[in-house]
């Protein structure tokens, strides 16, 4: 097994409608601006192309600045249970990684809260 970590803040895929061509929604654009940085990042570390496992992946959210150090300490490592979504962070990495998704067929995903932002992944 080989871990590897991402050093970006993970983001979701937003639903897509035809209109995002012209449109340019604010959450459309952010998104494909992650996206450029996901690639760039995928590149630097060296991450092989992903056949058909991934032995685990996990998204790690920032806690919010608001919090007490009491409550991030509390926290850090727990499950994130709030949004984004766990199936649209997949759905962004997947999308970001791969051309074309048909090929994994097993992967374990979770995401926790964390004190630094990033995503691992064990294939």
């Amino acid at each position: 097994m080989r871990e590897f970590i991402l050093n970006i803040e993970p983001f979701s895929k937003p639903r897509m409608v035809a209109s995002d061509k012209y449109k340019k929604r604010a959450c459309v654009v952010k998104y494909w601006a992650n996206k450029d940085v996901f690639i760039r990042e995928v590149k630097k570390i060296g991450l092989p192309e992903i056949k058909n496992k991934i032995t685990l992946l996990e998204f790690h959210i920032p806690m919010p600045k608001s919090w007490s150090e009491k409550k991030k300490l509390q926290m850090n490592g727990l499950l994130h249970e709030q949004r984004p979504d766990i199936d649209n962070l997949l759905k962004a990495f997947q999308d970001c990684l791969l051309s074309e998704d048909k090929c994994i067929a097993d992967v374990h995903v979770r995401k926790l809260w964390s004190y630094n932002a990033n995503i691992r992944v064990i294939i």
